[in-house]
């Protein structure tokens, strides 16, 4: 077998990785950015791997520094659940260079998501679980698992604004958006 194969074989394994779950080379893409400068400072919305779309991102810039502040959610008790992470180097290279330069690339590879973990919600309530996905290895997202109606569904990053709910976080790619919420619905049952 050839040497460089035998070393991917060997990096996979000891990663826990598989090749059918590895991410393509391209990565992480920012295909599409749009910033609003507002009164109250500048909100971007990101779209990555034209599949997952962030908004209500706050956009500052201090002493020539961008600062990026991502959809957060606040308890009755004043405490800040951040609804979105940059958990890898290239991820945040990716969003922090499409926003501060306000441009995005039309190259892109499919997106890939693992469910990373479950946290029961112990009292009686809709509320089930809160659960984090993460996409293409690097962007972080903590949805929700609800009971309803017609049984249970997944609730993805929003806020109240007077009667209706504003998406924060929404998965454009329908078959992403199915394997990913049927995913964790799987792992809350298991």
């Amino acid at each position: 077998m050839n040497y460089c194969l035998c070393a991917m074989l060997l990096i996979s394994f000891f990663a826990g990785a598989s090749f059918a779950q590895a991410p393509l080379p391209l990565g992480l893409i920012v295909t599409s950015v749009n910033i609003d400068q507002g009164k109250s400072g500048a909100t971007a919305e990101i779209t990555i791997n034209n599949a997952l779309t962030i908004r209500e991102i706050s956009v500052q810039n201090v002493g020539g520094r961008t600062l990026v502040k991502f959809p957060q959610s606040v308890s009755k008790h004043g405490k800040i659940f951040p609804q979105v992470r940059l958990t890898s180097r290239p991820a945040r290279e990716a969003v922090y260079a499409a926003i501060e330069k306000k441009t995005s690339s039309s190259q892109w590879a499919p997106l890939t998501f693992e469910v990373a973990k479950i946290t029961r919600y112990g009292k009686k309530s809709a509320l089930k679980a809160f659960v984090v996905v993460i996409f293409g290895g690097g962007v972080e997202v903590e949805c929700r698992v609800i009971s309803g109606k017609s049984g249970l569904f997944v609730g993805w990053p929003a806020r109240k604004e007077g009667n209706r709910w504003l998406n924060q976080v929404t998965i454009e790619d329908q078959k992403l958006k199915d394997s990913v919420e049927s995913a964790v619905i799987a792992a809350y049952e298991k």
